[in-house]
């Protein structure tokens, strides 16, 4: 039992720093990628092309297009200038694999806490509440990392987003930023999506590592209080039969079993351990 106990604590220890290390591999690629220009780069030519006028009428300006608030609704053009890096393609590897490593360990951690709270409870073993403490965090973990869909609105994917979703998130930021929309609440919900998230399961995660520690240690602790002390039972595990100490221990459980009853059609034998008694004293007067 207890081994099983220690194998299950080493586990869910892995599992649990898996996820933490995802999260933070997340949270770099999401820094880098928003708030750096490793992504793209500016092609410049080596000379600067002249200036051609032409000549014809003059067109008229078109209008701006004002909707029912009054903002300007500009048009979003692609810079042919700007191409992408080759980070690029490192980021969308390091946030993908990031993104399995997370998911296959919360699975892990979810059964592996289920099987212990089982074991827990049939053995009836102290700190059975902290292990069950653990696999509420562990749910809680995966109802955040996991993708939930519509329920959680525009955060569908949990906080183990796709490459694809970050970079739309991130490309409609740049251009909000550029077209002078740098409201509070968008840069706000922003920051939340892919900081603030993660960050939460980073705590979910040790919080359910710990509890499940603290209640295996107590499971543990129980489990060495019923058994022998150390040095008996590696004594016990020395005594041979053929040896010293294996005769002696024989010849003291000899002399606390009494011996067998005589049969009626033999005689008593005098006993080789009790001496025979003297003779009592005749009087000689």
């Amino acid at each position: 039992m207890s081994i099983c106990l220690g194998r299950l604590r080493l586990s869910v220890a892995i599992c649990c720093w898996a996820v933490v290390l995802a999260l933070f591999v997340q949270i770099v690629v999401w820094a880098l990628t928003s708030y750096t220009d490793m992504r793209w780069r500016n092609l410049s030519g080596p000379t600067q092309s002249p200036l051609i006028v032409v000549g014809g009428t003059v067109t008229e300006a078109t209008p701006s297009v004002l909707d029912d608030t009054g903002e300007v609704q500009a048009r979003r053009t692609v810079d042919p200038n700007r191409v992408l890096t080759k980070y690029d393609p490192i980021f969308a590897h390091s946030a993908r694999l990031a993104r399995a490593v997370a998911t296959a360990a919360v699975l892990a951690l979810i059964a592996l806490i289920t099987l212990s709270v089982l074991l827990g409870a049939a053995a009836a073993t102290d700190g059975i509440d902290r292990t069950v403490s653990a696999f509420a965090w562990a749910v809680v973990l995966a109802l955040m990392i996991t993708p939930l869909g519509v329920a959680i609105g525009a955060w569908d994917e949990g906080a183990m987003w796709s490459y694809a979703a970050l970079v739309a998130r991130v490309d409609a930021a740049d251009s909000d930023i550029a077209l002078g929309f740098t409201g509070g609440l968008h840069e706000l919900v922003f920051i939340a999506r892919f900081l603030f998230l993660p960050i939460a399961c980073v705590v979910a995660a040790i919080l359910c590592g710990l509890r499940f520690v603290s209640g295996v240690k107590a499971a543990l602790l129980q489990r060495e209080d019923l058994g022998l002390d150390r040095v008996l039972e590696r004594e016990a595990a020395n005594i041979k039969a053929s040896s010293l100490h294996g005769g002696r221990g024989a010849a003291a459980m000899s002399r606390l079993v009494d011996p067998p009853p005589a049969r009626p059609d033999e005689k008593p034998r005098a006993s080789a351990k009790t001496p025979p008694q003297p003779a009592p004293p005749q009087r000689l007067i």
